[in-house]
């Protein structure tokens, strides 16, 4: 029978390197581009940034409390059922 030996891993050629350089470069290219559009980016100004953030609260806290009045409403509902 003998022994099989299996046959070697292909060596990596010019063009496999060269692929990596093109894949390495448009990496590159990729995060250039992402720094000039964080450059064109127009931030909102320290009383903007909270205006916002009070009114998402605002909005969070007040669905918060209908969602707990009208869980509050059903769990008496199905007790009112369930104690018949």
């Amino acid at each position: 029978m003998g022994v099989r030996v299996p046959p070697g891993l292909p060596s990596r050629g010019m063009e496999d390197t060269i692929k990596i350089g093109i894949k390495m470069k448009n990496v590159a290219q990729f995060f250039d581009g992402v720094g000039k559009e964080f450059a064109k980016v127009i931030w909102p100004s320290g009383t903007e940034l909270i205006g916002s953030t009070l009114v998402v609260l605002a909005i969070v806290f007040a669905f918060s409390c209908y969602l707990g009045l009208i869980d509050h409403m059903l769990a008496r509902v199905m007790s009112i059922i369930l104690s018949w």
